[in-house]
């Protein structure tokens, strides 16, 4: 009976996932048609109208950021100039109007929607061409790290995304396995230095027990440095880590946040805080709302976690800050309202049924109460399996549709989540953490803290992905930050993403998509995220998007923020700029290995260098 559960198991997770892929067909029902008013593209040198720093610093980011970027681009990375500005677009004069309008009606919903429908008028290739226009200020690869010589190195602590319990780690060019990097080198001489274990652990919340874990802190984060010329390093960089068997990035913001903070207390404890000075919490995509709550759990509790007083700021790379539209989808509040409930919203009602009527095993030394047990665990996965086929065949989702015209121009595939990835994450969740999880090997001579069963593994799961989906929703995000506010003495700066405009029909496809320093046409992420991009297109209008979330909800714009927290500090908002590719490709070279085609080229690290440099400048002044 139980090899028979357990293969039900396996087979309704992989209707569930194939469930996934057939929905993302539904996005291109009814999508809205361009908009016929024409978009006035500035010819204007906007380069020689700066603002100096100071209270209007965040007008003063974006050109200072380009020139940063630019500047090492060319003289460090190898870029000619023309390619430079192709892989960071400029903001046009309406985004640069949005980013210094500090106005706020104090309604943070009516404030969403003005922006959007100014977004709404913006395609990628304005921002495109006023890029290959504009002027930049250089400098020196010498003249840039000087900025450090005052503030010292910027630290990064590094927030990973959604799942990456799944995927590759983040950043990987700078985490390589062979790191001689100088911060990595004093992390490991630190480390090593502590006689006692128990000095070294961390407890953290396994998925495979029923009490916390002793995890040593290097299993728990990955250390490099990006170094300059004169030996010292400029920006440390601490990832957090995922795949513990904790799900730490596949639960709700909150929960996450505090399974991190003892992480950060032991860094903290164990390298000094005289050694991590200007530190910023780094959050890529979810991981971005997840430092916002860190940040603030950090400073509310000072006296417990002193070494919040160094923690300067939330750095949202393609950050879900204010909400994603497939969780809205599957999570509907009054921003999205459907008259019919869409196959997202369906799934989640249906795996929330599922995960509530699995029965935990009865420790019985009775044969009949365990088999009762068994029967009526295999009687709920084989009509949720009845269930979820009927789903798709009676939602049409099988039938052929057409596809929007520019999909089928560019020649992306039907599916937007691919089946190597749909089958990897399968495996991982069926076979590492539901079913083979074993015992942790270093608590393994705690005997009281038990193993959790494979039916509580599987509930907990389906628990933390559906809290997790919708805390990623637009109410829930809009609920995080009306009951939360934020410090004062912290910057928020933002770093957004956008495709390429969509394919109208009867036109030829944006010569962007060409771009071989940006993506790679045709690989699997590419034409996942390509269909993204056109979903959400679909949804909202809006062509400022990396394929996972508009331009709209990831940056702090000041209206959002003045909203809701009126005596923010003004000065500390700070805007980078809007990388020329899509979700992945700002912190993911690839999420699935295929020799066909090489992984995303987009230089990362010479975003996280510009980045480090942008606040080691503000930081002197």
């Amino acid at each position: 009976m139980c090899t028979y559960l357990h293969t039900h198991l396996v087979i309704i997770i992989f209707l569930i996932f194939y469930w996934i892929s057939l929905s993302d067909k539904t996005f291109a029902n009814n999508s809205p048609s361009l908009s016929t008013e024409e978009i006035q593209e500035t010819k204007q040198d906007i380069s020689k109208n700066e603002v100096k720093a100071g209270n209007k610093r965040w007008m003063n980011s974006p050109h200072l950021f380009w020139n940063i970027f630019q500047s090492y681009a060319i003289d460090e990375f190898g870029y000619t100039d023309e390619q430079a500005k192709q892989l960071l677009y400029f903001p046009n004069k309406k985004i640069l109007s949005l980013l210094k309008d500090t106005n706020s009606s104090h309604d943070l919903r009516q404030e969403m929607e003005n922006v959007k429908k100014e977004l709404k008028k913006i395609k990628p290739s304005e921002l495109y061409k006023i890029s290959s226009e504009k002027m930049t200020n250089y400098h020196s690869t010498n003249e840039l790290e000087n900025y450090f010589n005052k503030s010292g190195p910027i630290t990064f602590i590094i927030l990973q995304g959604y799942s990456a319990e799944f995927y590759s780690n983040v950043f990987p060019e700078v985490f390589p396995k062979q790191n001689n990097s100088i911060f990595s080198k004093y992390f490991s001489d630190k480390f090593n230095s502590i006689k006692n274990q128990n000095d070294k652990n961390v407890l953290i919340n396994s998925f495979a027990k029923e009490n916390p874990v002793p995890v040593s802190l290097d299993q728990l984060v990955t250390t490099s440095s990006i170094d300059g010329k004169n030996g010292k390093p400029l920006i440390n960089l601490i990832r957090l880590e995922a795949g513990n068997g904790n799900l730490v990035t596949i639960g709700n913001t909150e929960d996450n946040s505090k399974e991190y903070l003892p992480v950060i207390d032991k860094l903290f404890k164990t390298l000094g805080e005289e050694k991590l000075k200007n530190v910023y919490l780094l959050g890529y995509s979810q991981g971005s709302p997840v430092a916002l709550d860190l940040i603030v759990k950090a400073k509310e509790q000072i006296s417990k976690y002193p070494w919040a007083q160094n923690l300067k700021g939330v750095i949202s790379m393609a950050g879900v800050n204010f909400g994603v539209t497939p969780a809205s989808l599957a999570f509907p509040d009054n921003v999205l309202q459907k008259k019919d409930k869409h196959p997202f919203q369906q799934f989640m009602e249906l795996l929330k049924e599922f995960g509530d009527n699995l029965k935990d095993p009865v420790q019985d030394s009775c044969l009949k109460n365990r088999l009762t047990t068994h029967f009526e665990n295999f009687s709920t996965v084989t009509s949720t399996i009845i269930k979820i086929i009927n789903k798709i065949f009676t939602s049409g989702l099988l039938k052929k549709q057409n596809p929007l015209p520019g999909l089928k121009i560019e020649k992306i595939g039907k599916s937007a989540t691919p089946l190597p990835v749909l089958l990897k994450m399968f495996y991982d969740i069926v076979f590492k953490y539901v079913a083979i999880l074993e015992s942790d090997k270093s608590d393994k001579s705690n005997k009281s803290n038990h193993d959790l069963s494979k039916i509580k593994r599987l509930k907990m799961f389906i628990k933390k992905f559906s809290e997790c989906i919708q805390g990623l929703s637009i109410g829930e995000r809009i609920n995080w930050w009306e009951n939360h506010k934020l410090p004062n003495d912290i910057k928020l700066i933002s770093l957004a993403a956008t495709q390429a405009d969509i394919t109208e029909d009867g036109t030829k496809p944006s010569p962007i998509l060409d771009n071989k320093i940006t993506h790679t046409r045709g690989s699997v992420e590419y034409n996942s995220l390509r269909k993204e991009y056109y979903n959400e297109f679909a949804q909202n209008g809006m062509q400022l998007n990396d394929g996972s979330i508009a331009l709209d909800r990831t940056v702090f714009w000041p209206k959002y923020i003045k909203a809701l927290n009126p005596d923010f500090n003004e000065s500390n908002f700070l805007f980078a700029g809007i990388a020329g590719t899509d979700h992945g490709g700002v912190a993911l070279p690839a999420t699935v290995k295929k020799a066909k085609y090489p992984p995303n080229p987009y230089p990362r690290k010479l975003l996280l260098k510009s980045l480090g440099t942008l606040l080691a400048k503000f930081t002197e002044m």
